[in-house]
């Protein structure tokens, strides 16, 4: 977990406050000598001079002092979470691994372990990423073969489009590239349209692509001036733009119209289900992401259903029904195995009938059981909110705006049933 100063230190902080602009607190050996160090490599490398916590603080010691106060938030800093190979819920809820260290660790007085349970609670509701194995299964080789097509690198400006059928990953293989590449881009955005996306609504697309990279306000309220601010505002600057879910010709003219709009070394990814809509784009190279198959299907609702790469003995049979009826597409599989996740046989079989008896039924068909099986009316009413009018949007945002008591529960429940993905923070 990163924490990073929003405002310079005042001449009576500490030493070390004055001396590093970010702290890494991780714990586990096998993160300080892999993800842990290219972390720290990769911020010492961008000019911000990162502090290691972890060396001094052993399992089991009291929790870090200035970690706490970095938490609540204490004099401006910033806390970004990175999930690695942890599930945020099991840490919410000090469930896995966690309730087993809480149980099982050394005999502590009540009043640590409460500390401990509180630590964890707020950094499970953190908004930060959350890297997982599950997230790279079959994307290994696409992730690789779309690397390849970036750094060809044939022109000044490079557009690359990724297409196939919904829900069989380009979201996902976007984010993979666009997290890959980032680091050697200082003007960058991700930008997520949703699927009732009208022509009047374009501006507010090209005012956040506009403030993320230039971090300030803008009030473009004609898209024909918005084309004309962001052509003359970025044609010499090296940026990175990354828009999902395009499907209308619109949206490409409003924000990335042409590559003479952007400055040498500029990369753009557009996903879509629409490969004449990138043909007709001219983007450069086009990337179809393909359903999963059989053995790494198998293997994605594995992590998803049963938290391991491979099906429970008492368990295999049904899986391999359920792989069939995703048909290799990742988000199905997220959701079937999400669902099925420490439910008994007899609720596995229930289901499977469900499906049976839609098995000529399209896949969207067979994900609406899901809906209406786990969702009660509250997270039903947020899930519609979000898909309808807050994607893209960032989450503590939309908690300002719907002003509900119950937001966070509900929000936890849906990214953890593979209904949403939140994405550094955005719905």
């Amino acid at each position: 977990m990163a924490s990073t100063s929003s405002e310079r230190p005042s001449s009576s902080c500490s030493i070390s406050r004055l001396h590093y602009d970010v702290f890494i607190s991780f714990r586990g050996e096998d993160t300080r000598y892999d993800f842990t160090n290219h972390l720290y490599t990769a911020l010492l490398g961008a000019g911000i001079f990162a502090f290691r916590d972890g060396e001094n603080l052993q399992r089991g010691e009291t929790i870090d002092s200035e970690l706490t106060k970095a938490i609540e938030g204490f004099q401006g800093q910033i806390v970004l979470p990175v999930f690695y190979h942890v599930d945020p819920s099991d840490v919410r809820n000090h469930t896995g691994p966690f309730a087993i260290n809480i149980a099982h660790g050394p005999s502590v007085n009540d009043e640590r372990i409460q500390k401990w349970r509180d630590a964890l609670r707020l950094v499970g509701h953190l908004a930060g990423w959350h890297l997982n194995q599950r997230d790279l299964v079959g994307m290994e080789s696409s992730g690789k073969e779309m690397m390849d097509l970036v750094n060809k690198r044939l022109k000044d400006v490079l557009f690359i489009g990724i297409w196939g059928v919904g829900g069989v990953g380009k979201t996902t293989l976007a984010e993979i590239i666009y997290c890959k590449i980032s680091q050697g881009f200082y003007d960058k955005s991700f930008i997520y349209f949703k699927h009732d996306t009208e022509t009047g609504n374009l501006v507010s697309y090209q005012n956040e692509v506009l403030k993320h990279i230039f971090k300030r306000e803008f009030d473009i309220t004609c898209i024909y001036k918005g084309k004309q601010i962001i052509k003359k505002m970025l044609c010499g600057r090296k940026v990175l733009i990354a828009l999902d879910n395009v499907s209308e010709k619109g949206q490409l003219d409003a924000i990335v119209g042409s590559h003479d709009w952007f400055g040498q070394g500029s990369i753009i990814i557009i996903t879509s289900e629409d490969k004449q809509l990138l043909v007709t784009h001219d983007v450069d190279d086009i990337y179809e992401v393909k359903p999963l198959d059989n053995s790494k299907a198998l293997e994605l609702f594995s992590w998803n259903a049963f938290k391991q790469a491979h099906p429970e003995n008492d368990f295999v049979d049904l899986s391999n029904d359920f792989v069939k009826h995703a048909q290799g597409l990742s988000l199905a599989l997220e959701c079937f195995g999400s669902f099925l996740h420490n439910k008994e046989i007899d609720v596995w079989k229930s289901y499977l009938c469900e499906l049976e008896e839609n098995s000529e039924g399209e896949i969207l068909t067979k994900l609406e059981i899901i809906y209406k099986r786990i969702l009660d009316r509250n997270v039903k009413e947020l899930f519609l909110d979000i898909a309808f009018f807050f994607k893209g949007m960032d989450k503590n945002r939309v908690a300002n705006i719907l002003n509900d008591p119950s937001y966070l529960a509900n929000l936890a429940f849906l990214p953890n049933n593979s209904l949403i993905t939140i994405f550094q923070g955005k719905l």
